[in-house]
This record gives structure tokens, sequence and C-alpha cells, in this order.
């Protein structure tokens, strides 16, 4: 049941994105091509034909396209992105994502020609292999390849810094230093270094490859951003909010653990292990600033992410799988489904002042 909910909410996702994208791009490809093209030079038009192209019945049927191709292109790419591309060769899923979609074009196209030529009483040619040659069909056919490499882009773009990031760097938020209040988590795996040392460094990398793809299928639905990678350590970011959805992090922590729990089987008969990861999450005051030429990047620097990785440094000295600071437990509120545990008072490594930390468990009550 819960996987179902979690797949019908990527789903969405994908659909919503989707429609607003392709809704927009084709009546944006009827305004380029036939707006004002009664006035151009040597074109002719008669009454029919202006009828039909009139720019509100156009900008209604290609919304009417662009509505089923984008319900298409919503299904297509939440397939490949469930069952092909975490075992396929990025050109391969390319090439089974170009045919799949050229297949609900002309699918789509055919089923709007069929209903508007009822609509309109238009003379639209409906017949079998109608579009092989037609030359107008592959004026738009040649359009949606261009169109899907900037919506494939624009989604590449947002996964990886988040939609909310994503704009505020568009608009050049980040240009200059700003100050943000932040819950990070430093998320690394128990004993990796002697997993490395036992299963050689190849099969550790496929094993990291894919635990970072459950933490990945994981990170949206809990408003998360990761915000790097560090070697066998993943490092999330999240906005304070003034609601109970600070407790993200700690959902986030928790069913990332039953999910590689649930998956235990296929990790110790591929990889001889059952990963685990431990946690450290703090939060407080950083800055948030774009750096790099070359290779930009949104980059937070601060005494909190310092001292949210120290803490997830003292995990294996006190047994616990997730630490927190005292000032994180006191903003995330008490909640029913975790069990809290004081630690101590430590000093942790290069500060001077002492961070009380908690130890978090999950209770199934």
């Amino acid at each position: 049941m819960v996987s179902m909910k979690r797949h019908l909410r990527e789903y969405t996702t994908h659909l919503v994105r989707s429609l607003l994208f392709w809704t927009t791009a084709l009546p944006l490809f009827a305004a380029f091509r036939y707006y004002g093209i009664n006035y151009e030079l040597g074109v002719v038009i008669d009454q029919e034909a202006a009828r039909l192209y009139a720019m509100d019945n156009l900008f209604v049927s290609y919304a009417f396209v662009g509505a089923l191709i984008g319900l298409f292109y919503a299904t297509i790419e939440f397939w490949i992105d469930k069952y092909l591309n975490r075992h396929l060769p990025l050109a391969l899923t390319v090439l089974i994502n170009a045919v799949l979609v050229s297949i609900a074009v002309i699918s789509c196209s055919f089923l709007t020609f069929k209903i508007f030529s009822n609509i309109y009483d238009a003379p639209y040619d409906i017949s079998l292999g109608w579009w092989y040659q037609d030359k107008s069909f592959w004026a738009h056919f040649l359009y949606i390849p261009f169109a899907s490499l900037v919506f494939s882009l624009l989604v590449i773009v947002t996964d990886n810094y988040g939609t909310g990031l994503f704009w505020k760097i568009v608009l050049g938020h980040y240009k200059s230093p700003k100050e943000e209040n932040r819950i990070f988590m430093f998320l690394d795996m128990k004993d990796s270094t002697a997993i490395a040392e036992k299963i050689g460094h190849l099969k550790f990398s496929q094993l990291l490859q894919d635990c970072f793809y459950e933490l990945n299928e994981l990170a949206p639905l809990f408003k998360a951003e990761i915000y790097q990678y560090i070697g066998d350590e993943a490092v999330l970011t999240w906005p304070i909010q003034k609601s109970s959805s600070n407790q993200n992090c700690i959902k986030l922590f928790f069913e990332f653990q039953r999910k590689l729990a649930l998956r235990a089987l296929y990790y110790q008969e591929r990889y001889r292990v059952k990963p685990v990861f431990k946690a450290g999450i703090h939060a407080g005051i950083v800055t948030a600033t774009e750096v790099g030429v070359i290779k930009k990047e949104l980059a937070f620097h601060g005494d909190v992410v310092n001292t949210s990785a120290r803490i997830q440094g003292e995990c294996n000295r006190y047994l616990e799988t997730l630490l927190i600071s005292k000032e994180l437990l006191t903003l995330l509120g008490a909640a029913k489904s975790y069990l809290t545990k004081y630690v101590g008072k430590v000093l942790l490594k290069g500060k001077n002042a002492e961070v009380e930390i908690f130890a978090v468990s999950h209770t199934d009550k």
C-alpha cells in the first residue's frame, strides 16, 4: 500500500510537470507557425482555411494535442525511470524513449484530427498512414524532439537543485551570499571501509550506486535537497519551515533504512552484505552562495554544516545510527513514532563549545 501511494505521488509529479510543459509548448508552436500567416508575402488563404487557422481554434486544438502528449510523455517517463534507467545505458534509454514518444505523437495527432474534423467540419486527412506523406505533420514532428530536449534539461536541473532552489538560481538570488535557516543531514554507510575490502572497490561502487538510487527515490517525497555526494556519504538539506514538515529529515532516514531492510535479500545475494547507514543532523543559520565559473554550484558555508558532519562521526562511538543536536530536537518537537535518548554533552572535534546530542530510534507503536 505504501509503495503504491509512493508510486502514485511520483507519477502525479511527472504528470503535472509534463502537462504544464506540453500544453504550453504546443500552442507556442502554433503561434510561431501560423500567427500572421495571411500577411506573409505570396501566401493566399481562402475563407475556409482562414476559419481553420484562426488562432483561437489553433490554440484549443494544439493545447488538446499538448495535453495528450503530456499524458503519454509522463507515463513513458515514469515507466522508463522506474524500470529502465537503472539497468540500461543512457544511449539505449534515450533511443527507447524517442521511439515511444514518436508513436505517442502520431497517435495523439491522429486522435486530434479525428475529433476536430468533426467539431470544425474540416477535411483533415485521417486515412491510414496519413502522417507519412504529410509535410505539415513532419514540421510538427521535428519540433517535438527539440521541445523534449528542453523539457529534459529542465527536469534534470530542477531534480538536481529542487524546484525552489532552481528558480532562485535562475532569478540570481544567490549571486551574492544569503543567510538561510536550514537542516543538514550527513548520511554515511556503516563499516564502509571493511565492506570495500571484503567485496572489492568495483562491487562497493555498485553497492553505493544501488543505495543512493534508493535514496534518490525517497528524497523528493520528503522534500529533501541532495546537496553533495562525498565518497560513500550523502549530504541532504531542508529549509526550516514553520510546520511539522521539519520532521521530514527524521522520516526520510527511517524510511531509507526500512527500504534497505526490505531489499536485504537482494543486497545479500549480490554483494554479500546488508547495508546500514548512520546519520548526524543539525540545524541553524548558514550562508548560501553560487561558487565557481566553469563548474558552477550552490555552496553552503557555516558552522552548522561542520557540526552536522561531526555529529555523524560520533555514531560509531555511541553505537547509534541516528544522532541529532539538542537544538534540532527542540525545533522538531515531540513525535509519537520516535524515541529519543540523551547521549550527553560532547565536545566535537574542531569546536570550543560542547554540543548536546540525542540518539533517535523508531518505534512501531
